[in-house]
């Protein structure tokens, strides 16, 4: 596949769910600090909606996904540093998963593609909240 497509990143083992990612080195933005959880290349597709009254909405896919974030590929354009609110919609799931988040880190395509690829790290979210996304990680990664 085209360095640049929206594929899912090194980790990617065609639709065998819950293979681990490989975090990229940042470009710019905040220093990646040691892993604390695995991070899940999803088997089924979970796209993401920003839905940002102050931004132009974007659509982007996931590319891998953990309880504190997720790295996504988009057209959309975000500042490191700047907070997001987004729509996750896993094809299992019937409702969707909102959510607010903080961007992290950004890498800048390849030449000549298109998408962005950002680190999102969840906001505090209620405990409710946390158990549904867990599930919809789970899901997502074929173990639920």
């Amino acid at each position: 596949m085209a360095r640049g497509s929206l594929a899912p990143g090194p980790g990617f083992r065609g639709a065998l769910g819950g293979v681990l990612a490989r975090a990229p080195a940042p470009v710019r933005g905040f220093p990646m600090r040691a892993r604390g959880a695995v991070r899940v290349v999803p088997g089924t597709a979970v796209t993401v909606m920003f839905a940002d009254e102050c931004m132009p909405l974007a659509y982007g896919v996931v590319a891998n996904i953990w309880d504190k974030g997720a790295c996504v590929w988009t057209n959309g354009r975000f500042d490191v540093g700047g907070n997001v609110s987004l729509r996750l919609i896993c094809t299992r799931e019937p409702q969707t998963f909102e959510a607010s988040a903080r961007v992290v880190w950004e890498e800048a395509p390849a030449e000549g593609a298109y998408a962005l690829r950002y680190g999102l790290q969840w906001d505090p979210t209620p405990e409710a909240e946390q158990r549904r996304l867990k599930s919809l990680i789970d899901g997502a990664s074929g173990r639920g």
